[in-house]
């Protein structure tokens, strides 16, 4: 995720660990999401 330059849009960029963290937030929102409208 640190080369995608739609997220690494910082002048200074952030620790390894940021970016895992924001990728499982990612990926747990998208299941969310998709859990629930799969359930309508």
């Amino acid at each position: 995720m640190e080369k995608l330059p739609w997220i690494n849009h910082f002048h200074n960029t952030p620790d390894r660990e940021w970016f895992e963290t924001d990728a499982v937030l990612r990926v747990s929102l998208g299941n969310f999401v998709f859990s629930r409208f799969y359930r309508l």
